[in-house]
């Protein structure tokens, strides 16, 4: 006799292993993951920046002898940025380049610290005047779509374990009507037989 899968396997099997609640659930998660974008992109920003320069003169460009340099720059910096609600970004910007200059006699350093404050506004998009309004209305098309897909992936679950459920039951409906007519016919050659 054939082992028989109970009520709880058969969900699992439907759910693991059926290709529409698969496609389901990714396009769910491909859904929430653009929705978490649209929000992480209205985030803080910080950035650390460094840039080494290095760089070598004989001073032949300028006419006058002047005796070759090693000059070596090394620019830090940490800059934050914001996403305004208007789509613009505010962006401040702390730096310090150090330069080190190889003159035979003695080497010299210098420093050169800035902060700079950035503020970028759009005024025209699409040669429209931008509707401060589009935004919002972004981010909440983003969050209706991954709500869609949410509802998509359980009505397609839900789906797949109705009609597992439903195979289920006629399954066993017809197990119970094929014993009955086992038993049937056993009465019937007992009858014949006497």
């Amino acid at each position: 006799q054939s082992a028989t899968l109970d009520m709880g396997e058969v969900l699992r099997l439907v759910l693991e292993q059926n290709s529409g609640v698969q496609i389901a659930d990714a396009l769910e998660r491909q859904a929430e993951a653009l929705h978490r974008q649209s929000l992480a992109d209205t985030k803080p920003q910080i950035d650390l920046l460094m840039d080494p320069v290095y760089g070598y003169s004989t001073g032949v460009l300028t006419g006058e002898f002047s005796p070759p340099d090693d000059k070596t720059d090394l620019s830090l910096g940490l800059s934050l940025s914001q996403a305004l609600p208007t789509a613009g970004v505010a962006s401040l910007s702390l730096a310090n380049t150090m330069s080190l200059t190889n003159i035979p006699d003695p080497d010299t350093i210098s420093q050169n610290p800035s902060l700079t404050f950035v503020l970028s506004q759009p005024v025209w998009v699409n040669k429209k005047l931008f509707d401060l309004r589009q935004l919002s209305a972004a981010r909440r098309a983003s969050e209706i779509n991954w709500r869609k897909a949410e509802e998509g992936s359980l009505e397609a679950r839900n789906g797949n374990i109705y009609a597992a459920f439903s195979l289920y039951t006629e399954a066993i409906g017809l197990r119970r009507d094929i014993e009955y007519l086992g038993k049937s016919l056993e009465l019937a050659d007992q009858n014949l037989r006497q």
